[in-house]
């Protein structure tokens, strides 16, 4: 059962949401395309040594909403992502590509079985701190 998408981020290390921790995740998937036929690419499983929840992280807001997955083992189908520590990256008029899983519907209540991209435009942290959905929380 699919509960939450994450990115490599060392060989033995996924970056995902903190929330995800509530799924109790067991078993890690990784290199899948399609959820309903793990044949398809380069697949590896893995079992799940330690959550590494943020410290600050806030159920209510979901301020802080990160969390690192130790694994049991090495990955070796894919490299890890390169995460920068540069604050001018990226670049104000970059278009960026979102890959995952998430709601393909309005309601929230529909879920894609093939990994989904999409490119959309940056936008800074200052103007999405701005931006609040119907319960008047920042997105």
């Amino acid at each position: 059962i699919h509960r939450c998408g994450g990115s490599v981020v060392a060989p033995d290390f996924i970056i995902t949401a903190s929330h995800c921790a509530a799924a109790d995740i067991q078993t890690v998937v990784v290199g899948v395309y399609d959820l309903s036929d793990y044949s398809y690419g380069n697949v590896e499983i893995f079992g799940v040594n330690y959550m590494y929840l943020h410290p600050d992280y806030n159920e209510g807001t979901f301020e802080y909403d990160v969390m690192l997955i130790k694994l049991d083992g090495q990955i070796s189908v894919t490299d890890p992502v390169r995460i920068s520590n540069d604050y001018h990256l990226p670049d104000p008029t970059s278009i960026l590509t979102v890959v995952g899983w998430g709601a393909t519907s309005d309601d929230g209540y529909e879920y894609p079985y093939l990994l989904q991209e999409v490119d959309l435009y940056y936008v800074p942290n200052r103007l999405c701190s701005r931006i609040v959905d119907d319960d008047g929380y920042s997105l």
